[in-house]
């Protein structure tokens, strides 16, 4: 097939309508929201139709101001920066720039990389273009396109480094370039295998690593940002549980303390035979005895996180059902413990907030079976919620990009801890299931528990 392409040639001219053809779809690919779900067609056409015509508009002045020059390579970094960085509001402004330049630049080399093979002397097709050259910018275009939207910069902060960087090796190509056409030197365009040839492949190659580069550092870079202020986000939580705990104790020990001199003085009171008196305390008794927190279970992180998640919810009004039966000794990390507990009762929370109406409820177990702490907790979630298993899932808080790593983090707990984290969304409910190994080594603990700051 690649050999029946290779004996066919077309007119220069054709050459240069196919070529701003796969130019402007370039264009259009690279601005191309993939992510929505609904597009107006008649949208979509007169964006590309808009391109088209201000990239024949430029490409028409650049041949009136340089009509002795041979080579329309100069208009397209003025065509993208019109229509790409101007017209395309989807991306930042520094990716849609570096973007640009980095397909702008693709151009430039895929033509010094496609002419020599395209017009070399002594094919019986001098000054004709080959039909495989144009296949082979095809090939270049999509693969840079699809490069370009895979390795998506949108989600990076913008680095000063890299932007000059990348700019850096575009500019100099396009230098080349230029210093070609000022010094008449083309023909060397020409020529099979020439110093340019290999300078565009060169140059091609160190742009797409320079890029890719950048790509990995920076997610690495937005990885540790992450698990920072995950880590800052835990520390908090441990101090504000400490905080509520120490109110719990206080509280208990209040309760204690009435509960025993009400009952001095119950006694006293019935040698005196003061019946309504009785009654009162007793009475006193009963209220008294309702106060402070539930102690649902002997460990005392989960009993504290239980009575946070329990206040938190009935300040808005959700039921909860709580159900736990744990040692006071579990081998888990407070830390790895703590995060997990509040994530999941956090998240359910949220979305029982963010139900119109119905049923809202948060329903949690916790048990200990063969060596595991198992927690269960079940919720409500608002109409329209994607169903399914361990699927990403909406938040409303504002920062969604800081907000939206709840569920992976109790994943890598669960996992760190030698067990697993399942969740599924089905029906209108919202069903986790986290299992974590039990082991009452204090060494492994004190080990885990800086490993669990470090992971975050």
């Amino acid at each position: 097939m690649l050999a029946y392409f290779a004996e066919k040639y077309i007119d220069p001219d054709w050459s240069v309508i196919l070529t701003t053809l796969l130019s402007v779809f370039g264009m259009y690919f690279l601005c191309f929201d993939f992510s929505a779900k609904k597009r107006s067609v008649l949208k979509e056409i007169l964006r590309f139709a808009w391109q088209w015509a201000a990239w024949a508009l430029l490409s028409a002045l650049f041949y009136w101001a340089f009509p002795e020059s041979n080579s329309g390579f100069a208009f397209v970094p003025l065509a993208y920066a019109v229509i790409y960085v101007v017209a395309d509001r989807r991306l930042s402004l520094w990716e849609r720039i570096v973007r640009t330049s980095v397909f702008v630049t693709i151009v430039i080399y895929s033509s010094a990389i496609t002419l020599p093979i395209a017009m070399a002397e002594g094919t019986g097709a001098e000054g004709r273009v080959p039909v495989f050259s144009l296949l082979f910018k095809a090939v270049l275009y999509a693969g840079t396109i699809f490069f370009l939207q895979w390795f998506s910069l949108g989600r990076f902060r913008f680095s000063v480094y890299f932007f000059a960087l990348v700019e850096g090796v575009c500019v100099i190509g396009y230098a080349l370039n230029l210093v070609s056409i000022v010094l008449g030197i083309d023909d060397a365009f020409r020529s099979p295998f020439s110093a340019n040839f290999f300078n565009s492949i060169g140059l091609t190659v160190t742009e797409l690593l320079v890029y890719l580069m950048f790509y990995k550092l920076s997610d690495e870079s937005d990885k540790k940002e992450k698990l920072l202020l995950e880590e800052q986000r835990m520390k908090n939580e441990l101090k504000m549980m400490s905080m509520y705990e120490i109110g719990y104790n206080q509280v208990r020990a209040v309760r204690h303390e009435i509960y025993n001199q009400y009952s001095y003085v119950n006694i006293m009171l019935k040698n005196g035979q003061y019946e309504e008196a009785e009654k009162y305390f007793d009475r006193l008794r009963v209220f008294v005895g309702s106060m402070g927190k539930t102690v649902y279970t002997e460990n005392r992180i989960v009993n504290i996180a239980l009575n946070l998640a329990v206040e938190q919810a009935e300040e808005r009004g959700i039921a909860a059902d709580v159900k736990a039966a744990v040692p006071a000794e579990l081998g888990i990390s407070d830390t790895a413990l703590a995060s997990v507990m509040n994530n999941l009762t956090s998240n359910a929370i949220e979305a029982c907030e963010r139900m119109d109406g119905g049923e809202k409820y948060l329903r949690i177990t916790v048990s200990c079976d063969r060596g595991y702490l198992l927690i269960r907790e079940e919720n409500p979630v608002p109409a329209g919620t994607k169903e399914g298993k361990n699927i990403p899932l909406p938040t409303s808080k504002a920062n969604k990009a800081r907000h939206g790593c709840g569920l992976s983090i109790i994943n890598k707990i669960a996992e760190r801890n030698g067990g697993c984290f399942d969740y599924e969304a089905k029906e209108g409910r919202f069903t986790a299931k986290v299992s974590m190994k039990c082991d009452n080594d204090k060494e492994k603990e004190e080990d885990e528990g800086a490993g669990d700051s470090r992971m975050r």
